[in-house]
């Protein structure tokens, strides 16, 4: 079995669609011919880099916040289009995606090319497929997510409820607390509450976990550590700044390095109503 793994923001950003993707590339590929479709990066010999108008390329930095929908679509349209000469060229079975966009796209493509390769989605964010959109399969990661595409119209025989895998030794703490916190400038007197995830308002509610912050008074750090691509809201951290100044903290820590933030927290904490699964409460 040939298996395309599709993703446009790898490489450009990393949150939880990303890192899933590429940690299944990973785990399937000693079994499975996987070869791994993404936005940005190094193209390796299972990797292939697309090229496509990027949220955050140039497109991005013309029009700003103000077409956010518009550069979304354009993104997963044009990485379709460009995805298309090594899908009709690669044989592919299964071509597997995790953006409700892309989905579409790549179902009208096998429409016009007449490729045979099954269609298989995971609903993975608060974003929701059109069931008109073709996918063959979904792959719901909770119970609530199959009821929720079971109401959007999507028939039972077309849903698997998978939760994600974890590789629970990557979050191991890589040492004591005391050594953590001295790696990372943190002082063992103070409590260190964590935030991972992506910075914004709709989904993470970031603003309002610095108000609350802020409310609550003492000496508490709040760690923000996230993404601020494709979409993220730079005001949010300037908003910490203002309101929390020194006990405020944002970073982008490499996936491999993340345990160590765990390991240093007190707590972590998550301000979003609705979660598809909730990686970082997980980890």
């Amino acid at each position: 079995m040939k298996v395309a793994l599709a993703c446009p923001t790898i490489g450009q950003t990393r949150r939880g669609y990303e890192r899933f993707f590429c940690d299944l590339h990973r785990v399937l590929g000693p079994d499975i011919d996987t070869r791994l479709f993404k936005g940005a990066g190094e193209g390796t010999a299972r990797e292939t880099v697309v090229p496509h108008l990027r949220r955050t390329g140039v497109l991005s930095r013309l029009l700003r916040q103000r077409l956010a929908y518009r550069r979304y679509q354009l993104e997963h349209a044009s990485f379709a289009a460009m995805l298309a000469p090594a899908l009709m060229r690669g044989g592919f079975d299964v071509v597997h995606v995790i953006d409700p966009p892309l989905a579409h796209h790549l179902h009208r493509l096998r429409r016009l090319t007449g490729l045979r390769y099954r269609l298989l989605y995971t609903h993975g964010g608060p974003a929701t497929v059109d069931p008109g959109s073709g996918v063959d399969h979904v792959h719901c990661l909770t119970e609530s997510a199959r009821s929720l595409m079971q109401g959007l119209g999507v028939p039972a025989a077309k849903l698997s409820v998978v939760p994600v895998g974890m590789d629970f030794q990557a979050f191991k703490p890589a040492g004591e607390r005391a050594a953590l916190r001295a790696q990372w400038d943190v002082p063992l007197s103070q409590a260190m509450v964590l935030c991972v995830g992506a910075v914004n308002r709709q989904h993470k509610r970031i603003d309002h976990l610095i108000r609350e912050m802020a409310a609550a008074g003492g000496d508490a750090l709040l760690w923000l550590d996230g993404s601020l691509h494709p979409d993220g809201d730079p005001e949010l951290l300037a908003l910490g700044q203002q309101l929390l100044g020194p006990r405020f903290r944002y970073t982008e820590v490499d996936s491999g390095r993340i345990g160590e933030l765990y390991g240093a927290a007190d707590l972590l904490v998550s301000a979003a109503l609705d979660e598809s699964f909730g990686m970082a409460v997980v980890e």
